[in-house]
């Protein structure tokens, strides 16, 4: 086994890791992380996405009832996400799964066509692209309380034990 000595040197502010951008202000106890850069890139490695129109939820009832006869009246940027669902959807995962917790309801839907997308497929991931194009600046806030009275919560978490330990 081998040691490894840690010096009291000081120790950097992590500003961005693994594509995630942090910003962290101690005094007002606030975390905030983003994705914009990787919603970015996922627009420049894939430049027919930029062609998605923009929308307001991340997944809807009538993307997923697109009939499977569809797949005929695919226009050029319908057939460029089919090509590439695998790598689209695989982006879209990174972010559902580090700091875009709104659109892991709508990324399971669309990963389970990553093998064979049908039309109903593109068309939820078509949507979920134009949702986070629209959505690229949304931060993922973390906030610590001074006291715990001042928590939207404080009746529940003075009365669950696991939520007070938190």
């Amino acid at each position: 086994v081998t040691r490894f000595k840690i010096d009291d040197t000081k120790w950097e502010i992590l500003n961005s890791f693994l594509g995630i951008n942090i910003n962290y202000d101690v005094r007002a106890g606030r975390l905030e992380m983003d994705i914009k850069q990787k919603i970015e890139k996922l627009l420049t490695d894939h430049p027919l996405l930029n062609n998605v129109r923009m929308h307001d939820v991340p997944a809807s009832e009538s993307a997923a009832e697109i009939p499977e006869s569809a797949a005929t009246k695919y226009g050029e940027t319908d057939l460029y996400i089919k090509n590439n669902y695998a790598s689209i959807i695989g982006a879209c995962i990174y972010m559902a799964i580090t700091v875009r917790n709104d659109i892991v309801f709508a990324v399971g839907k669309c990963a389970r066509g990553m093998h064979n997308p049908l039309p109903k497929h593109v068309a939820m991931l078509k949507q979920l692209v134009g949702y986070l194009k629209k959505t690229k600046d949304y931060k993922l806030v973390y906030c610590q309380f001074a006291n715990p009275s001042d928590t939207l919560f404080s009746d529940i978490s003075m009365s669950d034990g696991a939520l007070r330990f938190i």
